[in-house]
């Protein structure tokens, strides 16, 4: 759970940053006015503002993530599957945008994996879900009575 605690927060970190830089540029391109590539400068800024936010959000939701793994909390397995179908959903998306088709599928296959480990019966277990695996029997075998 360490590691996925870790690469939470990381993702928590990227998020806000990612979030407040595409919430600035949204702020600033209003001052460039007219079109930009096409599109009406407010229209792409209410895009980025709208991505910026979301970016956000999820930052903070990955920030709780990397707390709810480290300490075992249910919830956080809840959490986890969400952002994780949700991140497959998102970089599926992604891959229409042209040169993101790497990054996307890389982070498609991260996603899937986390999934594939969430529902392991003894990482559900550690989250107070699903039946607990059968404990072990003591080093030296089985003991019967004489």
């Amino acid at each position: 759970m360490t590691i996925l605690g870790v690469l939470a927060v990381i993702l928590g970190i990227a998020g806000l940053l990612g979030g407040i830089g595409l919430v600035a540029l949204a702020g600033l391109l209003p001052l460039l006015g007219g079109e930009l590539t096409g599109i009406p400068a407010f229209l792409l800024g209410g895009g980025l503002l709208a991505l910026g936010v979301l970016l956000l959000v999820l930052g903070i939701l990955y920030f709780g993530l990397a707390y709810g793994f480290l300490t075992g909390r249910g919830w956080a397995w809840i959490l986890g599957i969400a952002l994780s179908i949700l991140s497959i959903v998102l970089n599926v998306v992604s891959v229409l945008v042209p040169g993101n088709a790497v990054g996307a599928g890389v982070g498609i296959i991260i996603a899937v994996l986390i999934l594939y480990y969430l529902t392991r019966p003894h990482v559900q277990s550690y989250f107070g879900k699903g039946v607990p695996p059968p404990a072990m029997p003591p080093a030296g075998g089985p003991s019967s009575p004489t």
